[in-house]
């Protein structure tokens, strides 16, 4: 086999393999949902306490990260999902640029996840979330696995950027 065919055949591989990782992260935050609304009823702030520092509580975020920008206007959203498509758009440019092997999975896992929040803002207006933790009363932003997902990618990126860094010292 010719090295261009062989290295054409990898990129397939690694692109396969990164699908499988966003549509794993899509899958298990997209059922996670709908397993709690089923289990929790629709009714936002319903709450099960499970430890004395984790509760599932079923909210609805309208806004971005953290409810920032929580608006109920459709431009709001409109323009929300417009920024998500701008920045996949970019992650997916990255993504093809991308040689570090961890760094691609890390790039898929946002990718899933964002997709998965996207869902949840076309389908009904606003993302499902429902994982509560806190600390007496203070209690952390609600969210859910796609934002779960979406910040353990964002770390695992940093991690070996500095690793990398460190390396080239």
């Amino acid at each position: 086999m010719s090295k261009t065919k062989k290295s054409k055949k990898m990129e397939k591989v690694k692109i396969s393999g990164g699908l499988l990782v966003a549509l794993g992260v899509l899958l298990l935050d997209q059922i996670s949902k709908v397993f709690i609304v089923w289990w929790l009823g629709s009714a936002p702030g319903n709450i099960v306490r499970v430890t004395g520092f984790f509760n599932l509580r079923l909210a609805y975020n309208r806004g971005i990260s953290f409810s920032m920008m929580t608006s109920d206007h459709h431009l709001a959203q409109v323009l929300i999902l417009v920024m998500v498509a701008v920045i996949v758009g970019g992650l997916v440019y990255w993504l093809r640029r991308e040689s570090n092997p961890h760094t691609r999975v890390a790039l898929w896992m946002i990718i899933g996840g964002a997709i998965g929040n996207v869902i949840d803002r076309v389908r009904i207006g606003a993302v499902i979330d429902f994982l509560d933790f806190h600390l007496y009363d203070r209690h952390w932003p609600t969210f859910n696995v796609a934002d779960s997902a979406i910040f353990i990618g964002a770390a695992i990126i940093v991690y070996w950027s500095m690793k990398e860094h460190a390396r080239k010292k």
